[in-house]
């Protein structure tokens, strides 16, 4: 078996968006290398790398924005060393195939300025096709086998300066988008659009993120283009919900993903939203290394106005409660409980939060007359004592519970 490249695990240097420090590189590297996982890697990279050359034949399955070096980044287009996979279809997998899947996509890279983006006319055209598009991708030199880690985008794997780009088929773009793209339109009023047609979040990320979409047409960070998506949507979204009539059922939702509990809970009245993340010691932002680190973020019908400590995680959690009460056309006071557990090492990207609350919410909810019984059924699935999360709460206040106990 070829041994690991040296650079193969970098955690990314960027300006940290959370409070909490990150666990050092030399702690991923001895868990990793105490686990299967790093045998998986090895194997996988030993053919990713004879796939690797300067010339490079496959579909394009996302466009990336760099933040690094804000405001010169390096912007380009992902493409698949095999069978190009949706970021929503990864949920369900482990480690393993997340991180090979991700190794098996090659970014081409444009070193540009957001203000004044060098990007070519074919590869903006790529960057708005629902579909992927077939290339022929000349770097120049052999991209680099590298692993970087992000608490916001996914794993991002080899990357190397883009010479040249060569369509093998039409990108198929939608007439409206192309129309979005002409027009000097702000961003809230393009997204609002786009969602009316039915587009998602993580194709509106990605034309954010390329410059498609706002009045000045401007690259965007792609970590920062996921949460504005998730952001602006969730925003047009409070509007409507504010117009449905009040829950009135107490319901209780739940999901478990990659070391990920998500408990959701629902109780009548009017939109309120507060979101807890509990994060075991040893855990990616376990800040605390004997005990929980928990934080709780809330927002009331007025809405907030500082960005939350959790970031991206808020935002794509925030999402998919109001997809679930706009599509059931109701509202009401919403709480999310996360819990994150030990083995939650490496983090794969927000998405793996929206989807996470996303499946909790297409399941069938339980049901419950009193929020005492709700809370006593919430407990089975929680490790905190539901106390921790109380005695925090904006939403669960105690002389608020008494009056449904």
């Amino acid at each position: 078996m070829e041994p690991i490249p040296a650079n193969f695990y970098i955690w990314k240097a960027q300006k940290p968006i959370m409070v909490r420090p990150r666990i050092s590189i030399e702690e991923h590297r001895r868990w990793l290398r105490s686990s299967h996982l790093l045998e998986r890697i090895n194997i996988d990279s030993s053919a990713i790398m004879e796939k690797l050359s300067e010339k490079i034949f496959g579909p394009t399955v996302d466009f990336f924005v760099g933040s690094s070096g804000w405001p010169n980044i390096n912007a380009g287009p992902l493409v698949s060393l095999g069978e190009p996979v949706e970021t929503r279809s990864m949920f369900g997998l482990g480690y393993e195939e997340i991180i090979s899947l991700r190794l098996a996509m090659a970014r081409g890279k444009k070193f540009t300025s957001v203000y004044s983006p060098r990007i070519s006319e074919n590869i903006r055209e790529i960057a708005m096709s629902i579909r992927p598009v077939d290339v022929e991708v000349h770097f120049s030199k052999k991209p680099s086998l590298e692993l970087h880690l992000s608490p916001i985008v996914q794993p991002m794997g080899p990357s190397a300066p883009l010479k040249m780009l060569i369509e093998a088929e039409n990108p198929k773009i939608p007439g409206r988008v192309y129309s979005l793209y002409e027009e000097k339109i702000k961003t809230e009023e393009a997204v609002s659009e786009l969602i009316s047609h039915g587009f998602d979040n993580y194709y509106i990320a990605k034309i954010l993120s390329a410059g498609i979409l706002g009045e000045e047409k401007r690259l965007v960070p792609t970590r920062w283009s996921i949460t504005a998506a998730d952001d602006i949507i969730g925003k047009i979204l409070i509007k409507k919900i504010k117009d449905h009539p009040e829950n009135n059922d107490i319901l209780v939702f739940t999901s478990y993903y990659l070391f990920n509990r998500f408990v959701v809970l629902i109780l009548p009245g009017k939109w309120e939203f507060e979101n807890f993340e509990a994060w075991a010691p040893k855990t990616s932002w376990g800040l605390n290394p004997q005990a929980y680190t928990i934080l709780e973020e809330y927002e009331g019908w007025k809405g907030r106005w500082k960005y939350a400590e959790q970031a991206g995680g808020y935002y794509a959690s925030r999402l998919a409660v109001l997809e679930y009460l706009n599509r059931m056309r109701i509202q009401g006071r919403v709480v999310v409980f996360r819990e994150v557990y030990e083995g939650f090492y490496l983090p794969v990207g927000v998405w793996q939060v929206r989807e996470n609350v996303r499946n909790a919410l297409q399941q069938k909810p339980k049901k419950f007359q009193t929020i005492g019984d709700a809370l006593e059924e919430i407990k089975k699935y929680l490790r905190l004592p539901l106390s921790e999360y109380i005695k925090r709460s904006r939403v669960l206040g105690q002389s608020w519970i008494n009056d449904f106990l």
